[in-house]
């Protein structure tokens, strides 16, 4: 529907955003580079997960949806695990250590 397609573009969009100022490495009064990316790793992993979920839950029997069960439970899994990062990286790395991120030509500290 067109609801869904503008909140793919809305969702898409932010997270580009957000991974182009994380891309800098700069920070942005108390939000980190990390923070910045964590949180587009979010956006795109809930998107994953709701493009799959909203067409299965409106439908009206289990055939109706086109979503094969394999590639959603795939989406949804990759979604979910990109949610996980995403979540881990706003907290500062606890799991994936971003300390261990060197500057590049595009991501400069200091």
């Amino acid at each position: 529907s067109e609801s869904s397609a503008i909140a793919t573009f809305v969702i898409t969009g932010g997270a580009g955003v957000l991974f182009a100022i994380g891309g800098t490495g700069k920070q942005v009064g108390s939000i980190t580079w990390n923070q910045f990316i964590g949180a587009a790793d979010l956006l795109l992993g809930l998107m994953f997960v709701l493009g799959v979920v909203f067409p299965i839950w409106n439908s009206t029997s289990p055939y109706e949806s086109s979503i094969q069960p394999f590639l959603a439970v795939a989406a949804i899994g990759g979604g979910a695990s990109l949610m996980f990062i995403g979540i881990d990286w706003v907290r500062g790395g606890h799991y994936f250590d971003v300390s261990s991120y060197e500057p590049g030509p595009i991501l400069s500290r200091g």
